[in-house]
């Protein structure tokens, strides 16, 4: 968890096999991997895979949000990573947004970064979105391959630019 870091760099690193897991009481489960709130940084090199934001059947709302990262604020840069096989997910039948990503905040670059087999499970009729990648900030996309997310590979509400990309 990242909370007001600045020039925060990650490099070579293996983010595998981790949860942010509760309770659906009114309880957000957000960054399974990595959560990042009003923080700037670097993450380059890495594997971030098989993560899970998961909110727990219970007897109220609950949000599965950025299965492997969640950012609420700030920016960040992102290459040559892969975020692969991430779940956002919410049993009680609440919204889940971002099975690899959530990105808010802004702007932010992905540059030669692999987004694949990610799910953001909304099971029922609220809000699931973005598998691979849910944007509500400015996101740049540069030579990124987006592929096999469950339904979605990207679910964007503000400005999200890609070049030399494949989404598929």
């Amino acid at each position: 968890y990242l909370l007001s870091v600045s020039n925060f760099t990650l490099v070579d690193c293996i983010i595998t096999n981790n949860g942010a897991e509760g309770p659906s009481g009114n309880s957000y489960q957000v960054g399974g991997g990595i959560y990042a709130n009003n923080s700037y940084g670097t993450i380059r090199n890495c594997l971030v895979a098989t993560n899970r934001a998961k909110a727990l059947s219970g007897t109220s709302n609950g949000y599965g949000y950025g299965g492997g990262l969640y950012v609420k604020s700030g920016q960040w840069v992102i290459e040559r990573c892969a975020f692969v096989n991430n779940l956002a997910s919410a049993q009680n039948r609440q919204d889940t947004l971002g099975g690899g990503l959530h990105l808010a905040g802004g702007p932010h670059l992905l540059r030669n970064t692999l987004i694949a087999g990610n799910n953001a499970d909304g099971y029922w009729y609220k809000t699931h979105g973005g598998d691979g990648i849910y944007s509500s900030g400015v996101v740049t996309g540069e030579n990124c391959t987006i592929v096999d997310n469950d339904e979605e590979g990207i679910y964007h509400t503000a400005a999200f630019t890609l070049t030399n990309s494949i989404v598929w």
